[in-house]
């Protein structure tokens, strides 16, 4: 009697929330004895998460906006949002998301004099 073992590596996947840019993503580690099934993997995704929505129904590309419909279509290092039953929204996800490394999020810094503080400081 032969012995068969998965050898299918597990692949590190990011999940956000549909339409919040500021959540960063929780990372998920998906491998065959863990998930069996995709809806496996949507319930274990719901429960960590927290969506407003209610349940994750579907899972998308953020880029591209691909449905994807089982566990062999995730790419190990890839980033997805998880959506209920309303439709995947169209963002620039990678702001909120540190996965994607590179892409760096601007912000604004006031200079001294906009912020008020060029009278405390004396110059000779």
């Amino acid at each position: 009697m032969a012995l068969s073992l998965d050898t299918t590596p597990a692949k590190h996947v990011t999940v956000i929330k549909n339409g919040d840019i500021r959540h960063r993503g929780t990372r998920f580690i998906v491998n065959r004895k863990r998930y069996r099934t995709f809806e496996s993997l949507l319930a274990d995704i719901t429960s960590h998460i927290n969506p407003s929505f209610g349940a994750v129904r579907q899972l998308y590309t953020p880029t591209s906006g691909r449905k994807i419909e089982s566990i062999e279509e995730l790419d190990s290092g890839g980033t997805y949002v998880a959506t209920g039953i309303e439709r995947f929204k169209k963002l620039d996800y990678r702001a909120g998301n540190n996965a994607d490394k590179g892409f760096v999020a601007q912000r604004y810094i006031p200079s001294v004099k906009e912020r008020g503080l060029s009278k405390l400081i004396q110059y000779p």
